[in-house]
């Protein structure tokens, strides 16, 4: 739980409002269902690579800081 809430504060920390929801909805994360990336992208009117990108760089952020992504590894 400790690795979650500093996930949460990290990219809550960096990111746009919108920028973190997709994430949180693309992993189901913090009250989201996970979604697929084409259906978040419909929703809110960007293309599918636009939600891959937002994705990929917030992973990109975590990735610099090793305890965060380590959540993720049980995740793929």
């Amino acid at each position: 739980m400790k690795k979650l809430l500093l996930l949460y504060k990290l990219i809550e920390s960096k990111y746009k409002q919108r920028d973190i929801d997709i994430f949180y909805r693309y992993f189901g994360l913090k009250g989201y269902q996970k979604e697929k990336g084409k259906d978040i992208a419909k929703s809110i009117g960007i293309s599918p690579s636009m939600v891959t990108a937002v994705v990929n760089a917030i992973l990109s952020t975590l990735k610099k800081d090793s305890k965060p992504i380590e959540f993720f590894d049980g995740l793929k």
